[in-house]
């Protein structure tokens, strides 16, 4: 199954030092948690701050994307499923390869489905326990339901083409849509067509038309969708800017890298590869530039944003007024 609903990646760092040298990467998911995946095998998990539990792990998947706390984790190219609730897993680790996560809402109750090369797993997301296991994986589905637990909109896909419907199935759009992101706080969502990204409202009518580039933000499977109000585009993959809810371009055209708006505040680079921390009005707010080690590569990287008033960035920490405290 070949289903391009997309869920981004976002990397951030906090003001907490970063006291282990094996931190490999630290992973802001969905719903308040936090993964800090470490290079020694250990996954470390968070919410709002606090430490959870730690895991055996070398990969967690986006904890509570789509209002979901079952996801996929792996070990030494074996996979499994987790239930973030508690740190206890659904399916042991024992796969050999994971293919593809969707959702139904089949029998009453919503399902998740995980399936594997070897395994079809069917997860009651009510109770976060197996429904059923079949040997024989159905790859070959052409169209099924994803359910975005946030919204309850269906998302559907049909001949390569993807449109939303209500969980009465009730139609919301067609499929037209070549990949859509999901719905934010700001309900907006971002949609593409033909390689030109729009963004749809709760009704499926277009409150901006398709016209930006479809361009992904550094390492993310996805464009962003509105953050505070604000949504950074590129009309041609180079230079980038921040339109409203309107479409109207808030802050020009002029950057080389425009990450998401996170606290008020968002993460630039120049072309002169000089990095400033910009509020809402663009403006910035550091008074020397900071540097990037990425800055020539932000496609290897994740959405740098801010948490807790704070960013990180290489080996400085910078408060929401753009200074250096560390």
């Amino acid at each position: 199954m070949k289903f391009k609903v997309l869920i981004p990646i976002i990397i951030l760092f906090n003001s907490c030092e970063l006291e282990n040298q094996n931190l490999n990467y630290i992973q802001d998911c969905q719903e308040g948690y936090i993964v800090e995946q470490y290079k020694n095998q250990k996954a470390v998990i968070k919410k709002e701050g606090a430490k959870l539990y730690e895991l055996n792990v070398d990969t967690v998947g986006c904890i509570g994307a789509f209002g979901t706390m079952a996801t996929i984790v792996g070990k030494n190219n074996l996979f499994g499923i987790l239930n973030a609730n508690d740190g206890s897993y659904i399916e042991p680790i024992k796969h050999k390869k994971y293919i593809s996560m969707s959702f139904q809402n089949n029998h009453g109750f919503r399902t998740q489905v995980f399936v594997f090369e070897d395994k079809e797993v069917k997860i009651d997301l009510t109770k976060y326990s197996i429904i059923e296991k079949d040997d024989k994986p159905k790859n070959n589905i052409t169209s099924n339901d994803i359910v975005d637990l946030k919204t309850g909109f269906l998302v559907r896909e049909k001949d390569g083409k993807i449109g939303f419907f209500k969980n009465d199935s009730t139609k919301i759009t067609s499929y037209k849509f070549d990949n859509v992101n999901w719905f934010t706080d700001d309900d907006l969502c971002a949609v593409e067509i033909d390689g030109k990204l729009g963004f749809i409202n709760k009704d499926g009518r277009f409150v901006i038309n398709p016209k930006y580039k479809a361009e992904k933000i550094g390492a993310s499977t996805s464009w962003s969708n509105f953050q505070n109000g604000l949504c950074p585009v590129t009309n041609d993959g180079v230079l980038w800017g921040y339109i409203d809810k309107s479409g109207k371009v808030i802050i020009d055209y002029k950057f080389k890298i425009a990450m998401p708006f996170s606290d008020g505040r968002a993460f630039i680079a120049n072309f002169d590869n000089e990095c400033f921390i910009i509020n809402t009005n663009g403006k910035k707010l550091n008074k020397e530039p900071l540097s990037w080690g990425w800055v020539d590569s932000p496609h290897a990287w994740g959405w740098v944003t801010f948490k807790d008033g704070f960013m990180k960035i290489d080996k400085v920490v910078v408060n929401r007024d753009g200074e250096i405290v560390n």
